[in-house]
């Protein structure tokens, strides 16, 4: 038998007959969201490689054990994943330690590393309106070795849970530039995507006003200037609020880009640049060349 983790959700309408269906599936599916987010958060601060959702999956997908009178109390099993040959050694307490990460972080909303996690307990505590609805939530491990630890859930650590995530989701939308081409427009909808240099598709939400400019740019490259929302895990942009387009530096150091496709002829290149016809081989010759490298040169030519 794996470890048992009881989930008590404290409140005059925290008790059997009483309390919403509802309720009790946004328990269960909240926690555990917050387990297997603990769990990827684990996997990263231990830099590992391959696929993480089968370590994941196998650890934190609990057992549901039953439900105890008096107070709402959900008991739940982590699964035992020992024989499990398919997974790495440490994977098999994945599932204890990420329930260890939920209970940390219940204790300090603040805990660096864990965002993601944090994200589904400010939800969790959101949806079931801990501190209005409800006054806590008791989330307690008992280990196999009999050892217990519990940690509470309260409307403050629900605030402080809630301004992390409001900051968080702040931190991931900011006034910034993407370069990349303008594909896939449309113009009823006001969407288009922009295509970048690595290949992703990032979502470009423009006005009627500036339906114009997206016409002029679609296919070519330029940089897009706007309110860009970035994925908290990733980091990786994924849409942009467009406030205008703008040519790339780099061509706008070389010429105008009209002037680029323009086609020239040597007699034009030549008055363009201010340059003479060669007439005279002996001035091409390098004094600091030897009379074989001379040779070699010469039987090159013809």
């Amino acid at each position: 038998m794996g470890e048992v983790i009881r989930i008590r959700l404290d409140g005059p309408d925290a008790e059997p007959g009483r309390i919403p269906a509802a309720d009790v599936a946004r328990l269960l599916q909240g926690y555990e969201r917050a387990l297997g987010r603990a769990a990827e958060a684990r996997l990263r601060r231990q830099a590992r490689t391959g696929r993480r959702g089968g370590a994941v999956e196998a650890s934190t997908r609990l057992i549901f054990r039953g439900i105890v009178r008096g107070s709402l109390v959900a008991e739940l099993e982590l699964p035992d994943v020992a024989d499990e040959g398919a997974l790495a050694l440490d994977d098999a307490r994945l599932g204890e330690l990420a329930a260890t990460d939920v209970l940390d972080l219940i204790e300090d909303p603040d805990r660096p590393g864990y965002e993601w996690a944090a994200d589904a307990l400010a939800i969790l505590g959101d949806e079931l309106g801990i501190g209005s609805r409800y006054s806590s939530l008791t989330v307690e491990l008992q280990s196999e070795e009999g050892h217990t630890r519990q940690a509470t859930l309260s409307a403050e650590s629900r605030e402080r849970l809630s301004a992390r995530r409001a900051e968080a989701s702040e931190r991931g939308a900011r006034d910034d530039r993407l370069v990349g081409t303008l594909v896939e427009v449309d113009f009823e909808r006001h969407r288009a995507h922009v295509l970048t240099s690595d290949r992703r598709r990032v979502t470009v939400v423009f006005d009627e006003a500036q339906a114009d400019d997206i016409q002029r740019w679609l296919r070519r490259q330029g940089e897009l200037e706007g309110r860009i929302e970035y994925d908290p895990r990733s980091g990786l942009a994924t849409s942009i609020d467009l406030q205008r387009i703008v040519r790339p530096e780099q061509l706008q150091a070389l010429s105008e880009p009209e002037d680029f496709w323009q086609h020239h002829d040597v007699e034009g290149l030549i008055k363009e640049q201010g340059v003479h016809a060669v007439h005279d081989l002996d001035s091409l010759i390098d004094a600091q060349a030897t009379q074989e490298e001379l040779s070699a040169f010469l039987d090159a030519l013809t």
